[in-house]
C-alpha cells in the first residue's frame, strides 16, 4: 500500500484534491492517486517528482503505487488533475478557468 493516497473528486465540471495542502513527501516514498469517478492523470508542467530528470510537461496515471524518485525546490511543483469519466474519451479537469483543479507537491 502506498505512503500517500490522494484522492481526485470530480464534481462534473471540474477537479480538485480532496487533500488540500498536500502532505509532507518524502524521496523513496510512494504515492497513489485515485478517483471513484474515473481514470485519473496527473500533469506536471514543470518537473515530476517521480523522475529523476529535468523533463518538463511529463505525467503520471492514477491507480498505482508511485515512488518519489527526486525532491522538488522547497517551493514545490505544480499538478493538474484530471479525470475522465467512465464512457467519455476525453479528460475532464485543469485549465486556466479552472486553476484550483491542482495542487502543488513539496518533496523533500
Amino acid at each position: 500500500m502506498a505512503d500517500h493516497r490522494i484522492k481526485i473528486k470530480f464534481n462534473g465540471a471540474n477537479t480538485s484534491l480532496e487533500t488540500t495542502p498536500l502532505p509532507a513527501m518524502n524521496v523513496k516514498q510512494t504515492v497513489n492517486y485515485f478517483s471513484d469517478e474515473g481514470e485519473v492523470l496527473i500533469l506536471f508542467p514543470d518537473i515530476s517528482p517521480f523522475r529523476t530528470d529535468n523533463e518538463k510537461g511529463t505525467f503520471v496515471t492514477g491507480g498505482e503505487d508511485l515512488e518519489l524518485k527526486q525532491a522538488t525546490p522547497l517551493s514545490g511543483v505544480p499538478c493538474r488533475c484530471f479525470v475522465r469519466p467512465p464512457g467519455q474519451k476525453q479528460f475532464k479537469g485543469w485549465d486556466v478557468n479552472t486553476p484550483l483543479a491542482g495542487g502543488n507537491h513539496v518533496v523533500k
